[in-house]
């Protein structure tokens, strides 16, 4: 008797157990599926660069004590750059006019008197000359100018025309001038790049004026210094011209149409 009301007891006990513990845990629920939203993504505005304006202007200012010369042209997709090459040479005005260029600089070094090429020239892909001192270049990039130092981005590609310069100005180095050729206060001439701006410099003076010139009052961020002398006093057979560019084509430039007239 005692064995059957022990066992009836813990019956009892165990069905409140499980009993009690369905009473408190919760129920379960089924969650329904997630409903797909649009989500809406912020894109940072674009920053439109404002288009140089296309102006040539042409002033002369004193720097240091000496007077320099300076055409700036606006560096936008109308104004390209092109490295003339003619072997029996040609002053910067003569190449101004056969170019239609609105100016002439000077470009890489040569013989004075045979006017053979003394450093690196390229045109078209096509080098015509070998990099020999490995001074940095005005390249241009079917059309767009450009100044560096390394020749694996220009040597042998299509389209690219190059030639090797004088010192660097902007920021300044000899490139293996003498200090002795940077103090001569003679003919220079120099081409310098900024973000909006081409500038071409010409003036008697030394290297070390120049350069605070082309940096500190024309605010250039890379600038060089070519072979001044041979064009200014005489031929040369390479020059760098700027020159308009060839106007797109019309369908670029949508016209409006008409409209359209009813009645007489």
């Amino acid at each position: 008797m005692r064995f059957r009301a022990a066992w009836r007891a813990g019956l009892a006990a165990l069905v409140w157990l499980f009993s009690s513990r369905s009473l408190m845990e919760p129920p379960l629920r089924r969650t329904p599926p997630p409903v797909p939203r649009k989500v809406t993504v912020l894109e940072p505005p674009k920053i439109q660069v404002p288009h140089p304006p296309h102006t040539v202007r042409v002033w002369t200012a004193r720097y240091g004590g000496y007077i320099f010369r300076t055409v700036q042209m606006p560096r936008c997709e109308h104004i390209e750059a092109v490295i003339t090459y003619n072997r029996s040479g040609e002053t910067g005005q003569t190449a101004k006019k056969r170019t239609g260029s609105i100016v002439a600089a000077t470009a890489s070094y040569h013989h004075p008197q045979t006017l053979s090429l003394a450093d690196f020239l390229q045109q078209d892909g096509r080098i015509l000359s070998a990099k020999r001192t490995g001074r940095w270049f005005f390249a241009s990039f079917q059309g767009s100018p450009q100044i560096g130092g390394n020749y694996l981005l220009v040597r042998h590609k299509k389209g690219v025309d190059a030639a090797a310069m004088g010192s660097r100005l902007v920021p300044f180095h000899l490139d293996g001038f003498s200090k002795a050729f940077a103090s001569q206060v003679t003919d220079r001439m120099a081409v310098g790049l900024s973000k909006t701006r081409i500038f071409v410099t010409q003036g008697k003076a030394d290297l070390w004026k120049l350069s605070r010139f082309m940096q500190k009052d024309l605010r250039c961020r890379v600038a060089v210094n070519g072979d001044g002398g041979h064009v200014v006093r005489g031929k040369s057979p390479v020059h760098i011209v700027f020159r308009w560019h060839h106007a797109p084509p019309a369908k670029a430039f949508p016209r409006k149409r008409p409209r359209a007239k009813f009645g007489p």
